[in-house]
This record gives structure tokens, C-alpha cells and sequence, in this order.
């Protein structure tokens, strides 16, 4: 949800295959394809406002599919354009011009305020949370027990940026330990099993659902990166609009968050339905699909939540310039 962005992956075969069945994904009946698509501005039409709604794919995001294919947004009085995503990279530049509505980690958030752009945060979603790890510190050496140990250690990293990046920096700092005494090593999410088992790099950080199976071949996980530095229920993630969308379609914001509420609340009560879903969504296997958590969801969000979701991105260098007060960056409605 984003660095959803810094996470941990698995082994060559099926992640290869969960590669090419995501983006197939992309392409399904519930959902339509980003690729140079642009949105007209939101209008009225049958009842129902049209949304244009982006997001990076990923466990994280399953509520949207499920608000999607279960008929919620519809019945809300959205006419919903889903736009999925394999990165993150057009997601603030698009808002108010291609997306109406975007998935984003807090971070990018902050950023985009400090930086003049149109932006509020509407909606929670995937929150950190111990019990359903998502950005976890995965290895197999036994001296690792700590970000402490990574000194000298080489780290596999899909990039040094974004919010996985972030709170790590954050972490090793708080330990004592110096950023420039660790190796990190770029690498996508699906060779990090490779990487691994062949000695390349010490440990990684990996997110569902990548590390699953790892964790079967006897690798450990040390934490949780982002639960460690922001906290237990802070977002992982959440659901940003444009002040001009917001401002012209508060209504939408509502039963948006009402959607999404459902979804939740359908996720919740059937995990095995959820698990399925989370099959046709990601195009992964039953097997990964049951052996990964499903992600601890919730809408709400609060200055509070945030705060030390600011105080980490500000320390990993990732908000350049002021930003606005953090009560002001969240939609004020139901």
C-alpha cells in the first residue's frame, strides 16, 4: 500500500508466474487497463458519479476488488473505473488529471502537500499491524535477530526509496547503526528467494505475498519494518483524493468510504471467499493465497495515526519542505 513499494518476494517459478498473472490481471472484467488511459473529469450520469480509481496491486488493495466484483461502489452510486497498477510512479502526477482517487502510502502524501500539490487524504486502508505482517525483514542467518545485526550485512531492497526504504533508515538510526555501514542491494521482489538462497545478499525485505513461502524453506522474519518504526495500527496505506474533487463530490468521498467500509466487512466475515479473490485479483496460487495473512484493514484515520508516519518519512529524508498541518491533509466527512 506503495512502498507497498519496499518488500519481499519469492522463488523463480511461481514468481514468475505470479509476475505474468498480475499483470494479465490488468486486464480483467473488474477492472480496466491504465496503460496511456486518461479520465474525463468526473461527471453524473444515471444516477451515479463517475470515478476514476488508481491503485497498485497488491494484498493491500484487495478491498477495492472486493467493492468492485461485490457491487458496492455501484450500489454507493459510484460508476467506478479501476485503474490497477504495477508501480507507483504515475499516481500523485495523475491525481485530478487521470485518477480521480489514488492508493498511497502516507509518505507520498505528506511529500505532495509539502510540495503545493491539490491532495487530502479520504480514506484508511491497510494498517500496519503484528498480526498480519506485510513489509517483513526476512533471512535465513541465525545472527540477525535485530536491524542492530545488519551492520556489514548486505540487504536486498527493491529500491532506495519509498516507505519500506524509509523505515528501515528510520530504524537503523534509532539502533545506533550507521545507513553507510549497510550494503543495499536493489532487486525485484521475485528473484529475492534466488538472491537469497544463492548468498547474495544477507536478508531483504519482502511483503506479502512473497516471504510465505520463504518462511517454509526455514527463513526467519526479524520484523516488520514499517509496524516497527510507525506503529501498530498506523496506515500502511491509504486512499488520497484532489481538494477539487473532494470539494465538488463530497458525497462520493462518503459512499466511497462506504464502499470500501462493506468490503472490509465482507473480507472480515468470509476468509475463504476473500482467499479466492485474492486469486483472480493477483493471479496467485491457492497455496500462496492460504498461506499468506490477510491484510488488517480499516478506513478510519486520524492526525494521530499519522504522526509518527510524518516523523519517519521526515527522518528517512523522503518529505522535502513544509508541511501542512496534518489535520488539514484528512477529508473531514462521515
Amino acid at each position: 500500500m506503495s512502498n507497498r513499494r519496499t518488500s519481499i518476494r519469492w522463488i523463480p517459478l511461481v514468481a514468475a508466474s505470479l509476475a505474468l498473472l498480475a499483470l494479465s490481471a490488468c486486464g480483467s472484467s473488474a477492472s480496466s487497463s491504465a496503460s496511456g488511459s486518461t479520465q474525463a473529469p468526473a461527471s453524473q450520469g444515471q444516477g451515479k458519479t463517475d470515478a476514476s480509481i488508481a491503485y497498485v496491486m497488491g494484498f493491500g488493495t484487495l478491498p477495492i476488488y472486493v467493492a468492485q466484483v461485490k457491487g458496492y461502489l455501484s450500489a454507493n452510486g459510484i460508476n467506478a473505473t479501476l485503474k490497477p497498477l504495477t508501480s507507483s510512479v504515475t499516481l500523485i502526477p495523475g491525481l485530478g488529471r487521470q485518477y480521480d482517487i489514488i492508493d498511497t502510502p502516507p509518505a507520498d502524501v505528506f511529500n505532495a502537500a509539502a510540495k503545493g500539490v491539490n491532495i487530502v487524504a479520504i480514506a484508511g486502508n491497510q494498517q500496519n499491524s503484528v498480526s498480519s505482517p506485510n513489509s517483513v525483514l526476512i533471512t535465513k542467518d541465525a545472527s540477525i535477530k535485530s536491524v542492530k545485526d545488519l551492520a556489514g550485512k548486505r540487504v536486498g531492497l527493491t529500491s532506495l526509496t519509498g516507505g519500506f526504504y524509509t523505515s528501515l533508515l528510520y530504524l537503523l538510526k534509532n539502533a545506533g547503526v550507521s545507513a553507510k555501514s549497510v550494503n543495499f542491494v536493489t532487486m525485484p521482489y521475485a528473484t529475492m528467494g534466488d538472491q537469497l538462497a544463492a548468498g547474495r545478499v544477507d536478508a531483504a525485505i519482502s511483503s506479502t505475498p512473497y516471504w510465505s513461502p520463504l518462511v517454509k524453506q526455514g527463513y526467519h522474519i526479524v520484523l516488520d519494518v514499517n509496524e516497527a518504526a510507525n506503529g501498530q495500527g498506523s496506515p500502511n496505506n491509504l486512499w488520497a483524493s484532489s481538494q477539487t474533487f473532494v470539494n465538488a463530490h463530497p458525497g462520493v468521498v462518503t459512499a466511497f468510504k462506504k464502499a470500501l467500509n462493506q468490503a472490509d466487512a465482507y473480507i472480515a466475515a468470509n476468509p475463504a471467499s476473500a482467499r479466492q479473490l485474492l486469486q483472480s485479483y493477483l493471479g496467485v496460487t491457492a497455496a500462496v493465497a492460504d498461506a499468506s495473512p490477510l491484510p488488517d484493514l480499516s478506513t478510519q484515520l486520524t492526525a494521530a495515526s499519522l504522526q509518527q508516519c510524518l516523523k519517519v518519512a521526515i527522518s528517512g529524508g523522503q518529505v522535502t519542505g513544509k508541511v501542512p498541518n496534518i489535520d488539514s491533509l484528512i477529508f473531514s466527512g462521515q
